[in-house]
């Protein structure tokens, strides 16, 4: 999945480690001796190796020092630095302490669970033509990022036991003809158009190459003998089974929160849902990589909301739950009613969104294939809190084909007007694109800088096609400044039933539960800002409407009608 922004977010995190760093005391002390001191985490699952910044989040009374000495109860499992950086070093668990040096009586923790993962061994051929890159760059790679994705989707039977072939071939030269084999624990790929392996926004040289059959590879972690399981109800859920893991990956690895397609999940579904589904066969999408994106997150969300307290455990005990399922009857392919049952038992009680994530996963857009037929057009947020506007858009046509099943194609050469307008309906831009050969196209409007800060904006994607207008309806938070640390936070945009963005909503009757923090200052601009802790639910009532909405491990943007 393409990370737009990374190389931003990651410079800004570098900063962010530099100046906000634990032991790093406040200038004012005058608010009194410290009572209590937070730390950015409080439980941590670790692979060997891998390092994790803690750090001072807060302190009471505020504005009180910040400055700590960090140690660690076992040295064996985790150490910690004088900057609270920790370093996992073998399987166990330990407890980092952070103590106060205001006041030696303050303490907070933070419980560190140590994995341990055996690298099996990867085999790397050259069959027709030669990798691009060193076979022993491509090991190091495999040997760091294996480890984690045990931790998130459970270790492979096969591949644990007998390790795994990569090969290369000039003849791949598309993805549709990538190719593995069960028998021989096999992957083979080749120069494939998307791999912008030397591109500086790059966390490392051919990590595009690496991160692609670290995703053939994942699908092969559904190995049962020599075959592979699956799921009889869509394409759609093959392909997020294995992402899910490349998104924990950069959240966990690279803290890589402000990610496109995570932030912009409820503005597509509320807006686009047709976008996302209505045909059955992945082959008669016009876009499937948007529902194949939109999939994967639908993971993401469920993971991050529904795992442990600092862990990414939930998608390891469904995939458990869903191995001992298919052996014990013999099976390759289950439904989506077995899936949902797998999902409530790991889930143990536990809900999103206020339901049970069988009944929340159902409900996406995305398990929906009863799409209608007719003319469509669909625009969405590049950057759905920011200043700078670009939007992602497209047209196209849903059809019944010969075979009676729903088709799709894609409008080209078809100019779509996209305006943006403010709460009061004022234009503050508008710009036109045309489609490409696909019939998608991007647009870059830039910054508006004359907006103020979190004011929520209505735009507007209209075209023409086949002597009638198509219209869609989406929504963009202006901020000036990027976010970079928001992973935490839900962004409500206030609506009525007609999509007009509200600046009438009184803060005193809006009643918000289960949030760390809720910021109406901006309600004025149609926008209410919630925090709260990874996981929780937030409980939010205005007159009549009541809605459930819970936090996962990156920025939510969800218009609410009030």
């Amino acid at each position: 999945m393409k990370r737009i922004f990374r190389l931003l977010s990651m410079t800004i995190l570098l900063v962010m480690t530099f100046t906000l760093v634990g032991n790093v005391p406040s200038p004012i002390h005058a608010a009194g001796a410290v009572t209590k001191i937070t730390l950015n985490h409080t439980a941590k699952e670790m692979v060997v190796g891998q390092t994790l910044q803690l750090k001072v989040s807060s302190v009471e009374p505020s504005g009180s020092s910040q400055k700590v000495t960090f140690k660690t109860s076992k040295k064996s499992v985790a150490t910690v630095n004088i900057k609270g950086v920790v370093t996992a070093k073998k399987k166990g668990t330990a407890t980092i302490t952070a103590v106060s040096v205001d006041n030696g009586s303050v303490m907070a923790k933070c419980k560190i669970t140590v994995l341990s993962y055996k690298v099996p061994p990867l085999s790397i051929i050259d069959t027709l033509g030669s990798w691009p890159c060193d076979h022993d760059m491509i090991t190091e790679h495999w040997a760091d990022i294996y480890p984690y994705y045990c931790k998130y989707i459970g270790e492979p039977e096969k591949i644990s036991r007998d390790g795994i072939i990569w090969s290369w071939s000039d003849s791949i030269s598309n993805g549709d003809l990538v190719g593995y084999s069960s028998d021989t624990n096999s992957i083979q790929v080749g120069p494939l158009p998307h791999h912008d392996n030397l591109n500086p926004g790059n966390l490392y040289d051919y990590e595009p190459l690496i991160m692609q059959m670290m995703h053939e590879t994942a699908h092969m972690f559904n190995q049962q003998g020599d075959a592979m399981r699956s799921f009889d109800f869509g394409q759609w859920a093959w392909e997020a089974a294995a992402l899910v893991a490349e998104n924990m990956y950069y959240v966990d690895r690279f803290e890589s929160y402000n990610m496109h397609n995570e932030n912009t999940y409820d503005l597509i579904n509320h807006n686009a849902g047709q976008l996302v589904n209505g045909v059955k066969s992945d082959g008669n999408k016009f876009n499937r990589n948007i529902t194949d994106a939109a999939a994967t997150v639908s993971f993401f969300y469920l993971g991050s909301v529904l795992s442990d307290k600092g862990s990414y455990n939930y998608w390891r005990d469904v995939n458990d739950i869903r191995a001992r399922y298919c052996k014990a009857n013999d099976k390759l392919n289950i439904s989506i009613d077995e899936f949902g049952d797998m999902l409530d038992e790991a889930a143990d009680g536990r809900e999103i969104d206020g339901l049970k994530p069988s009944v929340w996963l159902k409900a996406q857009p995305v398990a929906n294939f009863d799409g209608d037929t007719g003319d469509f057009i669909y625009c969405y947020s590049i950057r759905p809190v920011d200043s700078y506007v670009s939007f992602t858009l497209g047209c196209w046509n849903r059809y019944i084909g010969e075979d009676g099943g729903k088709k799709e194609k894609g409008y080209k050469d078809t100019d779509i007007m996209i305006t943006v307008k403010d709460p009061s309906g004022k234009t503050v831009a508008n710009q036109i694109a045309k489609t490409g050969d696909d019939g998608s196209a991007f647009v870059d409007i830039g910054m508006l800088s004359d907006v103020p800060d979190y004011t929520a904006l209505k735009v507007t994607a209209s075209a023409n096609v086949g002597g009638k207008t198509v219209k869609r309806t989406t929504y963009q938070i202006a901020r000036q400044g990027f976010v970079t640390d928001d992973n935490n936070s839900t962004y409500l945009i206030l609506i009525n039933k007609k999509g007009k963005i509200l600046t009438n909503v009184k803060a005193s009757k809006l009643k918000i539960t289960g949030a760390g923090s809720v910021d109406t200052t901006n309600i004025k601009r149609g926008v209410v800002i919630i925090k709260g802790e990874i996981g929780s639910s937030y409980n939010i009532t205005y007159n009549d409407k009541t809605y459930t909405y819970s936090q996962p491990e990156c920025i939510r943007v969800i218009p609410t009608e009030f």
